[in-house]
């Protein structure tokens, strides 16, 4: 729902980065819904599951992936 863009950019994110050679890959998510749905995947059905898919391929090859779930602090913001 509300982190499908943020799916979107890691899966995208992988392919570059495989893409470019790197082999080793820390993923900071600040939604722990999309975390979870990455990490726990089970095979289930639902409206991510194409992306979820294409993250476990993308994952599984031969490479260092490791995703985890970041608290994002809020951003301050001052105006004159």
């Amino acid at each position: 729902m509300g982190y499908c863009s943020e799916l979107r950019g890691v899966v995208e994110g992988l392919q570059l980065a495989w893409n470019l050679g790197y082999r080793w890959i820390r993923i900071e998510l600040d939604s722990r819904c999309a975390t979870q749905l990455l990490e726990q995947h089970n095979g289930d059905t639902h409206h991510h599951t194409a992306i979820v898919d294409r993250f476990q391929e993308l994952r599984s090859r031969g490479w260092e992936v490791n995703i985890s779930n970041i608290i994002a602090r809020p951003t301050n913001v001052q105006t004159a």
